[in-house]
């Protein structure tokens, strides 16, 4: 995962911390093309990131670095004019676009306009709602009906607040917040972590105990959605020794062999003395216990035998 910060968050003046700085590389137009201050983004392709590197060392130490040769990262950092124009890719491949305020600076933002200009911009650049973050510092309470930064009075309504940071996600982003400055680093690694499971895998299947009605899913959403399992993995969640994990590789591999799996093809393949071999995370300890479970005797194994009646068979 990279971070991307725009120029001017690089400057002496601005509140961001230095290791955040020294984290991340400048990329000139990010506020001016997506409203926010940086970009957390999937990893990025050898050439960018060649060039980003390039940004802070040498040629040479970029080479060694990525262990590559020298000549091929002086090539690659050749085409460092054309940065600008992929920008949008990392967006659509589930970058989240950030915008940062400070205590007194979310503050001074309610009071004005910058707050729904920013927003106004990530609308029209960042694709999804999930993907346009406002992310704000300080220890924010109330003492009567104002909002109290850090301890301190401010002039700004306790009520303008909340619905400054309501109006932020109805009209098209999420809004989190940290209590200082120094936690920024620590949350943008977390975030770099979550996102490289979203893009290992786009969905999570939930067992829930309970069924409730779940939302309508957005099909085109780059980040996790959660999907409420419904098929027989319910029944196998429930035997003793078999997560999630189990149960979902063994889907997968009926899904492999047979195309369309039932309940009766996923207990032959979990009773079975040898296709466990074949089950990532399975072993012959995992096949003991559906069996056990199950109370299927040694050397015998599932199997469907067809029901004749009188009458059926005719010569």
């Amino acid at each position: 995962m990279t971070l991307f910060y725009d120029a001017s968050e690089a400057r002496s003046t601005t509140n961001l911390p230095q290791d955040v700085i020294d984290y991340g590389y400048v990329w000139n137009s990010v506020e001016r093309e997506t409203g926010g201050d940086f970009i957390i983004a999937p990893e990025v392709c050898p050439t960018h990131k060649v060039i980003l590197l390039c940004r802070k060392l040498t040629v040479a130490q970029v080479a060694t670095r990525l262990n590559i040769p020298i000549i091929d990262v002086v090539k690659m950092r050749a085409e460092e004019e054309d940065m600008d124009s992929v920008l949008f890719e990392y967006l659509y491949r589930g970058s989240l676009v950030v915008q940062r305020k400070s205590g007194s600076d979310l503050i001074a933002s309610i009071q004005g306009p910058r707050l729904e200009e920013s927003l106004s911009r990530m609308n029209r650049a960042v694709p999804f709602r999930s993907q346009r973050v406002l992310l704000y510092t300080g220890n924010f309470t109330e003492k009567d009906g104002l909002v109290l930064l850090d301890g301190s009075r401010t002039g700004l309504s306790y009520m303008a607040f909340v619905m400054a940071l309501t109006a932020w996600s109805n009209r098209g982003g999420v809004a989190i917040n940290l209590q200082r400055d120094t936690m920024i680093l620590e949350w943008i690694k977390l975030v770099e972590k979550q996102l490289a499971s979203y893009e290992h895998q786009s969905t999570k299947d939930v067992y829930p105990s309970v069924y409730y009605p779940p939302d309508m899913p957005d099909d085109f959403d780059l980040l996790q959605m959660p999907i409420e399992v419904s098929d027989w993995r319910k029944t196998m969640i429930t035997f003793p020794g078999l997560g999630p994990d189990k149960v979902n590789a063994l889907k997968h591999k009926l899904e492999l062999d047979l195309n369309r799996a039932t309940l009766w093809n996923a207990l032959q393949y979990a009773t079975s003395p040898s296709i466990y071999k074949e089950l990532k995370g399975w072993g012959p300890k995992s096949v003991e216990n559906v069996r056990q479970w199950l109370e299927i005797p040694d050397n015998y194994e599932l199997v469907l035998q067809p029901i004749l009646t009188t009458g059926e068979l005719h010569e």
